[in-house]
């Protein structure tokens, strides 16, 4: 992902200067990166505090802007270079296409959401759903600040139920959830209205989905089967979805019994391995220890072209065994 600041204080300059110094030492020893990537974090919330607001303005791939927080992780390392789910965001750029009809299920400030916005284009539809107060305001200044008309933001829960829930709101937005998944610090909760992928469908009349993306901590499992209907129907959907053990773990959910129901509804399942950054293939039966970021596809339809030939083509990727949008 290539970073573009549109805004940066003093105060920022130096600390790009000492974090430089930290990144080169890990290049130099690479086995002391991830010591040294907690020291830079721990040292930027020491400097910046952390969920204070501290907002900058960044640009991505495909001429997005983003307002992030840089005293969150998550904003805080796309705003200094350190690097956000690269091979996530190539995925994205590859398999979603103009006038796509696609959904984003755990949105938070969007970053996912505006990619895809900006692939689908105006003959396309981003449905993005995040329920938190604070990050759902954020979809949509970040909608808003890219002048996407193309994006509908809700401010709901997806799950295998309707009615109300309780969000367990997090210091760090991206790791809130409807559970305790014991991440973070808990600093609040909210209630909020929660639906299935069938029944929001069903009310916008949509057909059929192009791609689902889902990363909900934890409760992905719930998503995927109240969307049972709406992927029936899309006959060549693809899907990212977040599947983390230490969400799933303190949860005492199964990510195997997630994947099993996955093969049930038509799909193949690849993994990607971020620091590889290479997909792999899971045959029925196989295991996976390492990934938690998994893409679901239908067998020889048109997003398994299109990832072949990425795979094949000029991209980085590699690939060991055998991906599918609805126009």
């Amino acid at each position: 992902m290539k970073i573009f600041r549109s805004s940066a204080s003093i105060r920022d300059v130096a600390f790009f200067a000492v974090y430089g110094c930290i990144r080169g030492i890990s290049f130099l020893v690479p086995g002391w990166r991830k010591a040294l990537h907690r020291r830079i974090l721990s040292f930027r919330r020491r400097v910046y505090g952390q969920g204070i607001g501290d907002m900058r303005v960044i640009s991505i791939e495909h001429q997005v802007r983003l307002s992030v927080d840089i005293s969150e992780r998550t904003g805080g390392d796309m705003f200094f270079g350190i690097g956000f789910e690269p091979l996530e965001m190539e995925l994205l750029s590859s398999l979603v296409a103009e006038n796509d009809v696609v959904a984003d299920v755990g949105a938070n400030i969007g970053v996912h959401t505006t990619i895809m916005a900006s692939r689908t284009g105006g003959g396309g539809h981003v449905h993005a759903f995040e329920p938190g107060v604070r990050p759902y305001a954020m979809l949509c200044a970040n909608i808003a600040l890219n002048g996407f008309s193309n994006v509908i933001a809700n401010r709901l829960a997806i799950g295998d139920a309707c009615g109300k829930a309780s969000f367990h709101v997090n210091a760090e937005s991206s790791l809130s959830s409807l559970g305790i998944t014991g991440r973070g610090d808990v600093v609040g909760e909210e209630e909020v209205d929660i639906t299935t992928m069938d029944e929001y469908c069903r009310g916008r009349q949509i057909s059929a989905l192009d791609f689902l993306k889902i990363d909900v901590e934890g409760f992905e499992g719930h998503v995927l089967r109240g969307a049972r209907r709406i992927l029936a129907q899309s006959k060549d959907c693809g899907v990212l979805c977040e599947l983390a053990k230490k969400n799933f773990g303190p949860l005492g959910y199964s990510i195997a019994n997630v994947l099993s129901d996955v093969r049930q509804l038509g799909f193949e399942v690849w993994e990607l391995d971020e620091p590889q950054h290479t997909v792999r293939q899971l045959t029925a039966g196989s295991s996976t220890t390492k990934a938690q970021n998994f893409l679901f596809l239908r067998p020889r339809g048109l997003k398994e072209q299109r990832l072949r030939g990425m795979l094949d083509g000029e991209r980085r990727l590699h690939v060991a065994g055998g991906a599918s949008g609805r126009h």
